[in-house]
């Protein structure tokens, strides 16, 4: 069963009631108009992330002794990562004032272990630090951008791209657009699919609450910076 941007569109206009299924066809300016309509959802989505159910796996060639590389259509950055022969190496995420706004030795080339992520038009800018010692396989893991869809390249099967039960959200999306659009009242009966689909999407890829446990005191008594900023308290060993 293939179902393509035609007749998602063309049912967005039944379902809407601006088109009649048994006395009109939704053709030649609708279609623009829909597709015009779809793409702004589409894009709406990079707004609110956990409107987007899928991850991605992004790779890109780490350059000697480059810190800031741009990753198009990223808008939620997870994980990255990268090779050296057989080991695979994590990066701890900083924050913007963690990476850009605190002391530290610039120009150190060695393994990247910092990164930073900041959304710029058509995707994320990524800084790591330190910077690369050779042309590691970046592997970056995040939520990107849904694609514009234009006239001259429309996909035959959105089923090829998006599940069913998304391109179901989409066509009662589009459908509140299309009325909102022509200045038809939309049943209210009919948004409430909508914001169930919504609701359940919200929910289909939780927070991630995973912790790390960092011991304050370890066998060899050394300080650490953990005990510093906690002043005069007191850690026991056990």
């Amino acid at each position: 069963m293939a179902y393509s941007v035609n007749k998602l569109i063309t049912n967005a206009f039944y379902l809407s009631k601006v088109r009649s299924k048994d006395f009109q066809t939704v053709g030649g300016d609708d279609i623009t108009v829909g597709l015009d309509l779809l793409n702004e959802i589409l894009s709406e989505t990079s707004i609110n992330t956990k409107m987007i159910p899928y991850y991605k796996q992004y790779t890109t060639a780490a350059v000697i002794g480059q810190e800031l590389y741009f990753i198009p259509y990223l808008v939620e950055p997870f994980s990255l990562t990268f090779n050296d022969t057989t080991v695979r190496y994590a990066t701890t995420q900083l924050s913007r004032r963690e990476y850009h706004s605190t002391t530290r030795i610039d120009g150190v080339i060695a393994l990247p272990f910092n990164v930073s992520f900041e959304r710029t038009i058509g995707g994320c800018n990524m800084y790591v630090q330190f910077l690369p010692a050779d042309t590691y396989p970046f592997k970056i893991w995040g939520k990107f951008a849904l694609s514009a869809l234009t006239m001259g390249d429309l996909p035959d099967d959105l089923l090829t791209t998006y599940d069913l039960f998304y391109i179901r959200y989409l066509r009662y999306l589009l459908a509140q657009e299309i009325c909102n659009y022509y200045g038809v009242p939309f049943n209210l009966e009919l948004k409430a699919v909508s914001d169930r689909i919504a609701a359940n999407l919200n929910d289909m890829n939780p927070i991630d609450l995973t912790t790390r446990k960092l011991d304050l005191y370890d066998d060899k008594n050394s300080i650490n910076w953990a005990q510093v900023n906690l002043g005069k308290g007191f850690t026991t060993s056990d």
